[in-house]
């Protein structure tokens, strides 16, 4: 290959890797929604309910009985996070905090990437907790 041909191959490789970094912005830096990777953890709720890519995270919040946590089964799934949605996830019961300190269950194994992991196991509340 000539040293003309080998510039000239470069420049295209440079060019090509650029255009490929352009392509890769979340979906708010993209203007008419082509071109774009979905970043599902950045999503919030509406947005990913909305997306095809991209699975909530759902958890119930625990329950403070005395000092400990505990979870109670009334207490409803909310969203918490976003995924994508070929996540693998388990069938694992998981416990996590947010940054805030706030516990939460989850119950497929799947927690949002701000959330730290407990690694005790809560228990379930009393009646009337």
């Amino acid at each position: 290959m000539s040293r003309t041909a080998l510039t000239l191959s470069l420049s295209a490789l440079g060019l090509t890797l650029i255009s490929a970094l352009v392509a890769c912005q979340p979906p708010e830096d993209c203007e008419d929604g082509t071109n774009c990777i979905e970043v599902c953890a950045e999503l919030d709720a509406d947005a990913c309910d909305a997306s095809e890519s991209c699975a909530p995270i759902q958890g119930k919040e625990l329950v403070e009985d005395g000092e400990a946590l505990c979870l109670d089964f009334e207490v409803e799934f909310e969203d918490l996070g976003c995924m994508e949605a070929e996540a693998g996830c388990t069938d694992a019961e998981v416990f996590a905090v947010d940054a805030d300190g706030v516990g939460y269950y989850f119950s497929n194994g799947c927690i949002p990437d701000d959330f730290e992991a407990l690694a005790d196991n809560v228990g379930e509340c009393a009646q009337g907790a």
